[in-house]
């Protein structure tokens, strides 16, 4: 059996991230995002993706990184874990990589820049940041889940994510 795994590659600013292929669903280009009131500073609001109302947390301020306006060229990740499915902003998706998981380490607590529970994978061409899907899942569980007429309003303007 091959021991090697499947992550999907994305950039924000100049830091390269993956998360395993088995959580991401699907991989689109940015849309309208649709501000939440009283939401966690992570959440920038919601997407309506085929009828599901999801929370889109912004990987630039999990990783501390200065807010900018959504581009047309930004993409969204739609990933799912064990408790549910969230969107997640990022610059860019590079693409399907495989790695052995020996090119894994757990980032040290030193390390004071990057977010806890975070491993690092040595690829070929430079390291590459993995975050921790559940932390970030957890920081968005105190977004209000839409009901109602604004699930209703929402699914009628269902952009393409």
């Amino acid at each position: 059996m091959n021991g090697r795994r499947s992550i999907v590659v994305f950039t924000v600013d100049d830091q390269r991230g993956a998360l395993p292929l088995r959580v991401v669903d699907r991989a689109v280009r940015a849309v309208e995002v649709t501000p939440l009131p009283d939401v966690p500073e992570l959440i920038l609001g919601a997407v309506n993706v085929q009828g599901q109302v999801l929370p889109v947390v912004s990987l630039r301020r999990w990783l501390g990184r200065p807010d900018r306006a959504i581009e047309p060229e930004d993409h969204l990740l739609v990933v799912h874990s064990d408790t549910g499915r969230l969107v997640l902003l990022v610059d860019e998706v590079c693409g399907v990589v495989e790695y052995e998981p020996r090119q894994a380490s757990p980032v040290s607590e030193a390390v004071s820049e990057i977010p806890a529970g975070c491993e690092l994978l040595d690829l070929a061409d430079g390291l590459v940041l993995v975050p921790d899907l559940e932390r970030i899942k957890a920081a968005s569980e105190a977004a209000p889940r839409a009901t109602g007429a604004s699930t209703e309003a929402m699914a009628a303007r269902e952009p393409s994510a």
